[in-house]
Order: C-alpha cells, then structure tokens, then sequence
C-alpha cells in the first residue's frame, strides 16, 4: 500500500469560497494531528473570523444603546490592538497565547456589555429576569496582561506555580460580579494551550473560545438567556437584537 503526505491547502484561497468558520474549523483540526498550514495563513483565518465577530458586535451595541443600556467600562467594542501586545513577552514566558484570543484582541479588541450598575437597576430587555442570571458577554482587552504578567511572576517566585503548572489568564469576572454581588471565579483560558482555539473557562461551563463567543451572540450578548425558560417576550427581544448577524 502506498502513503501519501496530504499536501497543505492555500487557506487564503479558501477564504475566497468558503465561510471562515469552515476554514478555521480546518486550522483547529489540523493543529491536532501531523498537517500543518503556514502561521501567517492561520492568522488571518482566525483574523476572517474576528471580524464578523467585530460587525455583529457593532450592531448589538447600537441596539442596546437604543434601549437604554450603559455599559460598566465603555465603549461596549474595544478598539483592536495591533501586536505585541502590552505585556505579551512577559505573559508568554507562561506559554504562547492561543491564536483565538491573540486574533480577537488584534481584531476586536474588547467587548462590554456588562450594565453599569452605578446608574441603578437595568433596563428590564427580556421581560422579568435577573441581571444576575443574563451573563452579559464581556472579553477583557489586552491591557490587563501586564498584570496578569507580575502576578503569575510574583506566584512562581513564591513557589505557588511550578514548573508544568498552567496559570489563569482571566478574560472576564463571573455572572455574579457582573451584576455587583459577590460571586465565584473569574471566566478565562488557562496557559500554557496549545489548541488555536482554547478552552474558555467558567464556574458552570467550559467551552472553545470562538464557541463560548457564537454562544453569546446567538443570545443577543446575554448567553446566560440559554439556560432560562424560553419566553415570548426573551425570544422577539433576542430577534431584534440578533437580526442581521453573520455567522462565524
């Protein structure tokens, strides 16, 4: 029998045809076995990506501001931020930045569409649940990495992170905090990862990055709304807020 080596695909050409979420399907399943595709072609998968996150980011943060919604750290979308990021060389003596998170930042930069509590109750979108319960979709931007930097430095010198050890890169506070009470663990990654596309962590769920981000906008940015009993008035808002969206 004989063997072929299956020869690498021109991803840039298959972005021409093909949606972008079936070519960094390709990319993530590619990093698990022996192919590889050329860095700088993965990066701009991941880029095609983004950028439908960025557009339909855009337009839910319009809608929620026509309804009155303020978000906690305006603006509700960050302003990307081309590489190195600040703090990116510290960060990576813990391992590389995974390739998902590394594109939103340089494509996105940020999202915040945590209510700001200082100004009172929020605007009641999805007709009687708890802010508490909606889990509105935050990503932190790169800034906080040099924090997060010095933290990890100051653990592994304490002794409390070895050799091997994985570290909290925290992207996010947990459903609770959101809403101003004191809650659990904050949602993030953990490095080092090797998967382009990481696992996305929380206290009740772990999910691929992009995923967890599809997650949210399918539920016009509240993805706590997925684990509540579905209502008339939840589904018409989710509608309004969600019309026009492009798959990612």
């Amino acid at each position: 029998m004989n063997w072929t080596i299956p020869q690498r695909e021109n991803l840039l050409k298959r972005l021409q045809t093909e949606p972008p979420r079936a070519v960094w399907e390709s990319v993530c399943f590619a990093r698990g076995g022996f192919l590889r595709y050329d860095p700088d072609e993965e990066r701009e998968v991941a880029r095609a990506v983004m950028r439908l996150v960025r557009h339909n980011a855009f337009l839910l943060a319009d809608r929620l501001a026509g309804l009155g919604w303020h978000p906690l750290t305006p603006p509700m979308v960050g302003t990307p931020t081309p590489r190195p990021f600040p703090g990116e060389a510290e960060a990576e003596e813990f391992g590389p930045l995974p390739l998902a998170l590394s594109a939103f930042w340089e494509v996105v930069g940020g999202l915040d569409f945590v209510w700001d509590y200082k100004r009172g109750p929020a605007p009641d979108l999805f007709g009687g649940y708890k802010i508490e319960e909606l889990d509105p979709l935050c990503i932190d931007a790169p800034q906080t990495l040099p924090f997060l930097a010095k933290e990890w430095k100051e653990l592994r010198a304490a002794g409390e992170i070895g050799p091997g050890d994985k570290v909290p890169l925290d992207l996010a506070p947990d459903a609770l905090h959101k809403a101003n009470i004191s809650g659990g663990s904050p949602y993030g990654l953990r490095l080092p990862d090797p998967d382009p596309d990481p696992m996305f962590i929380g206290d009740d769920f772990a999910l691929r990055f992009t995923a967890y981000l599809r997650l949210s906008f399918r539920w016009g940015g509240f993805p706590g709304l997925a684990a509540l009993p579905r209502s008339a008035v939840a589904d018409a808002r989710v509608a309004s807020l969600t019309e026009g969206f492009l798959p990612f």
